[in-house]
This record gives C-alpha cells, sequence and structure tokens, in this order.
C-alpha cells in the first residue's frame, strides 16, 4: 500500500481534493494510506514561527532548517527504510507522467514537504538530500496544492484503482507505450451530430487497425500544437 506524509504549515487543508470520488474511496478502502504532519508543532517559539530573514538580505522569508529536521526526524524514526523526501519548489525539477509512474509502484514511504514563503534553508535540502520538483514554470504561494496535483497522478496509476487497467494506457503520456511523449487524441460520444458538428466517420468504420492509426495520427497533432494558445496572441 502507497504511504504518504505531508509536512505543512496547512494540515486541514488535506485530503482536499484528494477525498472525493475514486481517490477518496481508494483512501477509505485503505489503498493508499496519508497522513498530514503539521510543522508548526515543531516551532521553538510560543508563536509557532516557522521562517526567518534570510541571512544576507533579500526579500520574503525562509522555512527554518532547525524546524523542518525536527519535523522530519519526528517521523523517521519509525520507518523501516529510507523514505523518498520530496520538496514542492519553483526551482525543482519537473514533475512528469514518468516520475508519478515511478512512484506509484515504489515500495518505500512518499514524504512531500509542502514549500511556503520564498523557499527552504539550504542546509536542510542538503542534509537531508531533498528532491526538489515542480509542477511547470510558474509560482504559487505554497506546495499544498502542487502536493495534491502530483499525488492525484501518482495514485490514479495504483495497480485497481481505477478498475481497467487499459484506461491508462491509451492517454497522455502513457509511460511504456507509445503515447508515452504524446498527448491524448480527440475523443467523441452522443449525440453523433451536436451543433451541426459530426463526428469522424473512421470512428464508425469499425477497422480498428485503422481506427489506431488514426488516433495516433491525430495525437502527434495535438501534441505539435500544445503551445499555441490562442489567448497568448490577444492585446
Amino acid at each position: 500500500m502507497l504511504q504518504v506524509k505531508i509536512f505543512t504549515i496547512f494540515p486541514d487543508a488535506f485530503p482536499g481534493v484528494l477525498g472525493f470520488s475514486i481517490c477518496g474511496r481508494a483512501l477509505e478502502q485503505k489503498k493508499w494510506n496519508l497522513k498530514t504532519i503539521n510543522i508548526k508543532d515543531f516551532a521553538k517559539d510560543k508563536h509557532k514561527t516557522v521562517d526567518d530573514t534570510p541571512f544576507g538580505g533579500g526579500a520574503g522569508m525562509l522555512m527554518k532548517a532547525d524546524v523542518l529536521s525536527d519535523a522530519i526526524e519526528s517521523e523517521l524514526k519509525a520507518e523501516t527504510s529510507s523514505p523518498i523526501i520530496i520538496l514542492t519548489s519553483a526551482r525543482g525539477s519537473r514533475f512528469n507522467q514518468k516520475i508519478a509512474s515511478k512512484l506509484s509502484s515504489i515500495n518505500k514511504t512518499i514524504y512531500i514537504i509542502c514549500g511556503r514563503f520564498e523557499g527552504v534553508d539550504q542546509r536542510f535540502i542538503d542534509f537531508y538530500q531533498i528532491n526538489e520538483v515542480n509542477l511547470g514554470n510558474f509560482v504559487l504561494f505554497g506546495g499544498e496544492v502542487a502536493a495534491m496535483a502530483m499525488l492525484e497522478a501518482i495514485i490514479r496509476l495504483i495497480p485497481d484503482i481505477l478498475g481497467n487497467s487499459e484506461t491508462t494506457k491509451e492517454e497522455s503520456y502513457a509511460v511504456g507505450t507509445e503515447f508515452e511523449n504524446l498527448m491524448e487524441y480527440p475523443q467523441y460520444t452522443k449525440p453523433k451530430t451536436w451543433n451541426n458538428l459530426e463526428v469522424p466517420e473512421i470512428l464508425f468504420s469499425g477497422h480498428h487497425k485503422n481506427i489506431a492509426k488514426w488516433r495516433m495520427e491525430e495525437a502527434k497533432k495535438i501534441t505539435k500544437k500544445s503551445l499555441n494558445l490562442k489567448f497568448l496572441d490577444e492585446g
């Protein structure tokens, strides 16, 4: 069973969207397990301070190494093997389907530290050899939303979560398939005609080989034009 521990200053934010629908049912059925650790519980003062100003000056505040270390150590003592420790960080490596696939099958506890403020004391990152991960080239207020997004991608790949193993084989970036570097092809359902728009006739042909070829060609087209967002050209 996948074991996840979230380190955050907002523990009440979890499980959030992870507690709904398929993911929420899987949590109730103990197909994966979630524990939240409140970083503020390990603060050294009565004000529950977890951040301080950076040495050398600069804008923003940094999460304190000693507080984060105590939070991590409180859980490490119960582990039978070294966990995977991830810090949500705007400067981290880009999270992708390959990482999600790896983490969904790994036999280790996953720690996710939700970054906040301007960042984290580098000594903490270096000492624990933290894996810094981000969702893209943008900045959030903190790492809680990023942690939920990553976990949803990981959890849906756990065997038996979706019920049908074929579901994840022909979708965007499906690892180990011909779609690994592609976005998913267009899909259609009833009614056949909507707003004078028709479903492509190839999908009614019953010729599975030709349909598969069409879908692959369409996936390549969509992947190629994926960055062409219309609103980016608007004034």
